[in-house]
């Protein structure tokens, strides 16, 4: 069963992983804002993309409107 003091300790820990992904997730959602993507579709960005590099080239390839099969493939 979890304790309180569990609970704190796992999120101490957690704390400097959650502040290092702010610090990346902040600019990938001004850049995304910046070429007109809405809030949803920048959450949606974030929760499918788990890449860091993936989610600052979706948003430059937005303005371009590639075809859904190119853009698998420029993942990779």
């Amino acid at each position: 069963m979890l304790s309180g003091d569990h609970i704190r300790q796992s999120f101490s820990a957690a704390l400097p992983i959650m502040l290092g992904y702010v610090a990346i997730g902040i600019p990938c959602g001004i850049l995304s804002a910046s070429i007109g993507m809405n809030e949803l579709q920048v959450f949606l960005l974030s929760a499918v993309f788990y890449s860091g590099a993936g989610q600052f080239m979706i948003p430059n390839m937005w303005p371009a409107r590639r075809s859904r099969p190119s853009s698998p493939a420029c993942r990779w």
